[in-house]
């Protein structure tokens, strides 16, 4: 069940719900903000006392459903899938202790799973942009164009093209 919680610091004209959803409730009406994707968070815009602030929903999430301040806080994804801001997806650590989890990562970037690359072609036919495939998957921008290329993991990318031509 979707549970919704006032955004803290903005007088009650936003709500969040548990599953990640932003509203505006200005104007007597409420209408669903739309996140973009920024420095590697999905953000929205919201007024807070007076001016306009860019928020990322994963700390929006946590700091209205576990009622906290998220100064100073690290929120992480469980996944590894940023655009799951759900409540259940988060989990929160401090920036000088870190929370581990999510994908493997050697030297801070992601070990690439076979599950992955499906969704990274998906990506390049929408012709979504390599800053967001590195960000999304925590990789470096060689690796996407290699990918990308064939170079790496082109051997599923061809499986898929047998595929669909079968």
């Amino acid at each position: 069940m979707e549970q919704w919680k006032y955004v803290p610091g903005t007088e009650k004209m936003y709500k969040v719900s548990n599953r990640g959803k932003v509203v505006s409730l200005q104007k007597g009406k409420t209408i669903e903000l739309k996140g973009t994707f920024n420095k590697g968070a999905l953000v929205v815009g919201l007024v807070i006392n007076g001016k306009n602030k860019s928020k990322a929903i994963r700390r929006i999430v946590l700091g209205a459903f576990l009622n906290i301040s998220m100064k100073g806080e690290r929120v992480e994804h469980i996944n590894g899938d940023v655009y799951d801001c759900s409540f259940k997806n988060l989990r929160l650590g401090t920036e000088d202790k870190p929370v581990s989890g999510g994908k493997g990562s050697q030297k801070g970037m992601s070990i690439l799973k076979e599950d992955d690359i499906p969704v990274i072609f998906d990506m390049f036919k929408r012709k979504e942009k390599v800053k967001e495939i590195q960000e999304k998957f925590n990789i470096s921008r060689s690796t996407v164009y290699k990918i990308k290329q064939g170079k790496l993991w082109g051997w599923m990318n061809l499986h898929d093209k047998q595929k669909t031509s079968s």
